[in-house]
Order: C-alpha cells, then sequence, then structure tokens
C-alpha cells in the first residue's frame, strides 16, 4: 500500500523537474505566452490538472484561459489555485 503511494509522489517530482519552467504566481504570468502549450497542476482539486493551448493570459486578474485539446474545452484557471505551470 504505502510503496505505490512512494513511487507516486517520486514520479510526480521527476515529471514536474523536467518541466522547463514554473509560473505560480500572479508575477510569473508575464512569462506565458498566448498560443503557448502549458501543463497545469492545481494544488487540490479532483481534476488535478489539465494541459492545453493559453488563448488569454489575464495579469490583473490573475487568471489564464485554457483550450483544451482532448476534451474541446475552454477552463478560467485562477492562478491562486494553482501549485505549477509547466511551459514547453
Amino acid at each position: 500500500m504505502i510503496k505505490p503511494l512512494i513511487i507516486m509522489v517520486i514520479s510526480l517530482f521527476l515529471v514536474l523537474s523536467s518541466v522547463p519552467a514554473f509560473a505560480t504566481s500572479c508575477q510569473m504570468l508575464s512569462e506565458i505566452n498566448i498560443d503557448q502549450y502549458v501543463h497545469v497542476v492545481f494544488k487540490s482539486t479532483p481534476r488535478g490538472h489539465i494541459k492545453g493551448k493559453v488563448l488569454n493570459v489575464d495579469e490583473s486578474n490573475c487568471m489564464l484561459t485554457i483550450s483544451t485539446t482532448d476534451e474541446y474545452r475552454t477552463y478560467y484557471v485562477d492562478v491562486s489555485c494553482v501549485a505549477a505551470i509547466g511551459t514547453k
């Protein structure tokens, strides 16, 4: 029971450490560009994470608009709920 949990935590660390850039605050939203692909990992939510293309960066409200290609949906992401944003 504990062994799979340890493997999962190590895997998550390796995935997050291999992503080139992280943005976890409103100030770092300036590093994210429109039409850039991102991987957003949430702090705590049943969803967990989303991957998609940035449609809009709203630094004044600390929000991202992301369109996912796999589900054909648009998400409005409050950066205060985000643990990390990986960019490609």
